[in-house]
């Protein structure tokens, strides 16, 4: 939640909290703003409230939820990379090896494309038994390149899960900013309502209380 944000709550919790428990006030205004009506004021804020903070859970977990399918990503895209730039040292001049192995091939961008270079690459390299051994001089082993179709799965399940989180987030969103206007709406006309029935000197009431009107 933002400062401008949270201060805006808290102003119109004291606002709102300050009219129910002063006695004097609510008489005053009793007329416009009954006790049920008052009591909407306590639940508009406690909706606003409880929208903020769960919009803070989901976001954190929409951000937590990125950062895993990112991270892991990254990981698998820098070993292609790598395969890739041994391929293209080992076999500059060859190009039947050029054309299984696609070491030259553009990456593509696209999610699913990507991912079916990555599973073609494996193949590949996983059926011939000379290619894994110069692979292996950099240090890169068998079982790494075997695990990376596993590790495509796993990250599928990670951007299923990225982009679920990112939807809770989005909704979450949307469900703040509604209650804070309706609770906005509300403390408005309460402000303008306690401005009528409290002028000059009487301002003093709402001040001990923390209530400005202005």
């Amino acid at each position: 939640m933002s400062d401008s944000l949270e201060k805006e709550l808290e102003r119109n919790r004291i606002l709102v909290q300050g009219v129910m428990d002063n006695s004097e006030i609510k008489e005053r205004i009793a007329p416009i703003y009954p006790e049920e009506k008052l009591a909407q004021g306590v639940e508009l804020y406690n909706a606003a409230r409880n929208a903020f903070q769960t919009q803070i859970i989901e976001v954190g977990e929409s951000r937590t939820a990125t950062r895993a399918f990112n991270n892991e990503k990254d990981r698998i895209h820098n070993l292609l990379i790598k395969i890739r730039k041994t391929l293209r040292y080992f076999y500059k001049n060859n190009l039947q090896q050029e054309e299984v192995l696609q070491f030259n091939k553009a990456v593509p961008t696209n999610y699913a494309e990507w991912g079916d270079m990555i599973r073609l690459t494996v193949n590949a390299i996983m059926s011939r038994d000379e290619v894994l051994t110069k692979i292996n001089l950099v240090g890169i082993t068998n079982e790494e390149i075997a695990s990376l179709k596993t590790d495509l799965d796993a990250l599928d399940e990670l951007r299923l899960t990225a982009v679920k989180e990112d939807g809770e987030s989005q909704i979450a969103t949307k469900n703040k900013e509604a209650s804070f206007n309706e609770l906005k709406s509300y403390c408005i006309d309460l402000r303008e309502c306690l401005d009528l029935f409290f002028d000059g000197s009487e301002r003093q009431v709402l001040e001990k209380v923390g209530i400005t009107v202005k």
